[in-house]
């Protein structure tokens, strides 16, 4: 999930009962960790809590062709969420955002 803001959308529809494995990215550390403990709160006690959780603190706008801590991500997963995000990025148009698309 890219953007995690407060996990209110992971921790009510976006984890499954499969769920083990899972990367956050946001600009925000805060937001990261309030992510993270919120989805681990929100699982019922029948089902599988998510036990591996990744938190990268990044800015997603940066160019694909520099190196970044993404670099190593990239085609690494099977879906990647970017839920109310792209109206928050810096620039004016989706041109401006561009680079935010490559990274995803």
């Amino acid at each position: 999930e890219i953007a995690v803001g407060t996990g209110l959308f992971l921790s009510s529809r976006g984890v499954s009962n499969h769920s083990t494995k899972m990367t956050l990215i946001d600009l925000n550390a805060n937001s990261l960790n309030s992510c993270e403990d919120r989805i681990q709160r929100s699982h019922s006690p029948d089902t599988e809590a998510v036990t591996d959780i990744s938190m990268i603190v990044a800015d997603i706008t940066i160019a694909p062709e520099e190196e970044s801590v993404l670099t190593p991500l990239k085609g690494k997963f099977h879906s990647v969420a970017a839920n109310f995000l792209f109206h928050c990025l810096r620039g004016s148009n989706l041109n401006d955002k561009f680079n935010a698309f490559q990274n995803c």
